[in-house]
């Protein structure tokens, strides 16, 4: 008898629990069933120790695994038929904790670089993949169409994204290609579309449509994946613009809160001295939750001809000064937390009791929709023809005798899981729980705000990228004509925050964070722009970003000058800042050795300034910011004479594409230099005839509109078309991108399945 108790002894000497018994005689290759029938009743009843069963892949030899297949594919298939079939939700539980932790323990195993084997070949043989991926499509198609309790629901939503995520080679993974399903596009729309359920996992639903998007890049797309991204579901749209709005917009109250200059003297020193031991503030909040939302509204943008119409949209975002971590947290599982913030039944409270901002301007808070009318702040559902849609019978007729804590009944359709479901009734809202104030919101905007707030922290790789992919999404934006109308339109105005990058050329009282609540969004993304080219000029500099901040500016401009839009904003601050961008790279091309890169860059400044030169009073708001132009381009005569002779070097020194590219650079400078001269000459001229050494600036201005007429000009073709975006070009930031969220993913989850079994209790509760 004591020999039986020592050997369920760990080495410690303390008592084995029952389940790593049972772990140890599987990787022992014992048979753990002994021959009993009811063995896998009571084993799926005991909780799985996810933490053993991980560390001990992590340990375990690529040969030991293979004697032990048999075994563990006997144990993954009897995962998920009990899984399928069993009624008790405890068992159904541990049953998929189980299965996922097979699936992530296979592919932490330290396989030799010459193995040929795929590590899921350790579970399923090669043909029994297709028809267990089919059987657990359908798994989850049930655990959202039937009557199952919400932690379930989030457990096999956690379960497919650990399948998406387990193996590092993305794309060579079988679990995560099967899931590339009709049923599961389905699953994924419904949990967007239905409130109820995007209240509870919509989150997650939109990180993993984020990574299935990115899962397809083939020269052969998939087909599900396109016709999500080319999608014209306006219930869709919303649920996905809301999701994501709703994360972005906790990310940056949360910063706005953590370096507010209007806190205490403690506070401000503390803030000082974690900046100081902690870096730049971009670094004090956490990037990582907003990267794979942010790929499913690229898939959106980048593709989809009808997600113009979510950038109108207001969202009722509820703010808690000690609730914002509910949703930011990847996997987080704080529903009761979440749950005394944010309503589901469609009500919203206005606080009253609290002041707002005053240092804002008067219209801040005002929500304008299309028609120019202000849109009613306390309904947050406005615009969301969800709640519109009518009820089935069965649920009109059940609708007034729902408890609050009955579970959510789904409408079952015949065949596969529909689109199109009947409105869910909520329950009903505890208004006394509520401490919150409601600030209407717009993706866009969120978007905005969060990207002035990663781009403070460039030199870092994770907001490199985070920057790269918010301008990325802006640029896909501004080449749609309609969302381009959205962005002038005068009558859709939300307050955006335009966070300033700290830095030695500002004045120390001025202020660090820009608010355009009164103006098209347009104005916003030229001052995010400016914004980003006078704050990150280092030697380092990145290229690639630039590139996307001149484009995104032509591309506006292109929309202004075709609409003849005049929109009121600071030219003169744009001038600048390429100016000095300009100076930059010119200096950086001859410190180094030239490149096709830098070179091009210069092109795009120059593309700019020939665009204002040519079609500057179809968008400029006066003859006077026409002249200060032309002033700024005199003043400036030494740069481009420079830059003039650095690309003529170029041109007759180089070959192949650097070549090309400064003879194209030459080509650009033509009506600057044809300026610069003109009025250079006028203007010695009339210094020698007044015998004066120098000009004031009114007698320059003066000058030059005495001499337009005399002025010849080149017509460039094709200057007034906006540039296409070739998404070839970004496709090493995705795979980094992946990379990073496959990463941080595999964690989620591994803590979602924990924080999970603290709530199987409530499983066995009879709903």
């Amino acid at each position: 008898m004591s020999g039986t108790i020592d050997r369920k002894r760990n080495q410690k000497g303390f008592l084995k629990e029952k389940v790593l018994q049972v772990y140890d005689k599987l990787f022992q290759g014992q048979d753990i069933t002994q021959g009993r029938a009811e063995f896998w009743d009571d084993f799926f009843l005991l909780k799985a120790n996810l933490k053993y069963l991980n560390s001990h892949f992590e340990k375990v030899n690529p040969e030991d695994l293979t004697l032990l297949k048999p075994i563990l594919n006997r144990l993954f298939l009897q995962c998920l038929q009990t899984a399928e079939h069993d009624k008790h939700r405890i068992r159904v539980a541990n049953a998929v904790q189980t299965m996922d932790a097979l699936v992530a323990g296979i592919y932490r195993c330290k396989v030799p670089p010459d193995w040929s084997e795929n590590a899921s070949e350790f579970l399923l043989s090669s043909d029994q993949v297709k028809d267990f991926m089919q059987r657990y499509t359908l798994l989850c198609c049930d655990t959202f169409r039937e009557d199952r309790p919400e932690r379930l629901r989030t457990l096999m939503l956690n379960s497919m994204r650990t399948f998406v995520t387990a193996s590092s080679n993305f794309h060579a993974n079988p679990f995560a290609s099967g899931l590339l399903n009709p049923h599961i596009f389905d699953v994924l729309r419904l949990t967007l579309v239905n409130a109820q359920l995007r209240y509870h996992h919509g989150m997650t639903a939109c990180k993993l449509l984020g990574l299935l998007t990115q899962l397809e890049n083939t020269e052969v797309g998939d087909p599900r994946v396109q016709q999500f991204c080319l999608t014209d579901d306006e219930l869709l749209l919303n649920g996905v613009s809301s999701t994501i709005s709703l994360s972005l917009s906790e990310y940056n109250v949360r910063f706005r809160q953590q370096h507010d200059p209007s806190v205490g003297f403690l506070s401000s020193v503390s803030s000082f001295f974690g900046t100081m031991f902690a870096g730049n503030m971009a670094s004090n909040v956490s990037l990582r939750p907003c990267d794979s939302l942010l790929m499913c509204m690229y898939a959106i943008t980048k593709n989809g001809a009808h997600f113009s119409t979510i950038l109108s949209y207001s969202n009722a975002n509820y703010c808690s000064p000690n609730g914002f971590d509910s949703l930011s947290v990847a996997g987080s599982l704080t529903d009761d937390k979440l749950r005394s913030l944010v309503p589901t039944n469609g009500k919203t409270i206005w606080d009253r009791s609290r002041k707002m901002d005053t240092g804002n301007d008067s219209d801040s808070n005002t929500t304008q929709s299309l028609d120019g009318s202000t849109d009613d702040p306390v309904n947050p559902t406005a615009h969301t023809p969800f709640n519109q849609l009518p009820q089935s019978s069965s649920n009109a007729k059940n609708s007034d005798h729902i408890a609050p804590n009955d579970p959510v009944v789904l409408p079952t359709p015949p065949g596969p899981l529909v689109s199109d479901m009947a409105m869910i009734p909520d329950p009903p809202l505890d208004e006394s729980t509520l401490n919150t104030t409601l600030e209407p919101r717009n993706l866009l905007a969120d978007l905005l705000e969060y990207c002035s707030i990663v781009m403070q922290d460039v030199k870092t790789p994770e907001a490199l990228n985070s920057c790269h992919l918010c301008l990325l999404i802006v640029l896909c934006i501004t080449e749609n004509q309609v969302a381009c109308s959205i962005l002038h339109d005068p009558h859709i105005t939300f307050k955006v925050w335009i966070h300033k990058h700290h830095s030695r050329y500002r004045k120390s009282g001025s202020n660090s964070c820009g608010n355009f609540s009164s103006r098209p969004i347009a104005v916003a993304i030229l001052s995010l722009v400016v914004e980003f080219m006078r704050g990150h000029l280092m030697k380092k500099l990145p290229y690639r970003l630039y590139s996307l901040a001149c484009s995104i500016c032509h591309n506006l401009l292109c929309y202004q000058t075709k609409h003849r839009i005049r929109l009121d904003f600071d030219w003169k601050q744009l001038w600048e800042a390429l100016l000095s961008l300009l100076q930059f790279v010119l200096n950086l091309d001859k410190n180094a050795s030239p490149s096709n890169v830098s070179l091009s860059l210069m092109q795009q400044i120059l593309d700019v300034f020939n665009f204002c030169i040519l079609h500057g009073d179809n968008f400029l708001q006066a003859a006077d910011v026409y002249d200060d132009l032309y002033y700024e381009l005199i003043r400036m005569r030494g740069l481009f004479d420079n830059v003039y002779e650095h690309g003529l070097l170029h041109s007759s020194g180089s070959t192949g594409d650097l070549k090309q590219a400064a003879s194209n650079l030459v080509l650009q400078m033509g009506n600057i230099r044809s300026i610069v001269n003109h009025f250079t000459a006028k203007i010695a001229a009339f210094s020698t005839a007044s015998g004066s050494t120098s000009l004031t600036e009114t007698q320059v201005l003066a000058l030059v509109r005495e001499n337009y007429d005399s002025l010849t000009l080149r017509v460039y073709e094709d200057l007034d078309v906006p540039d296409v975006y070739n998404d070839q070009v970004d496709a090493p930031l995705f795979e980094i991108l992946v990379d990073t969220v496959l990463k941080q993913t595999r964690k989620d989850c591994l803590d979602t399945s924990l924080e999970l079994q603290d709530y199987f209790h409530e499983l066995s509760v009879i709903y």
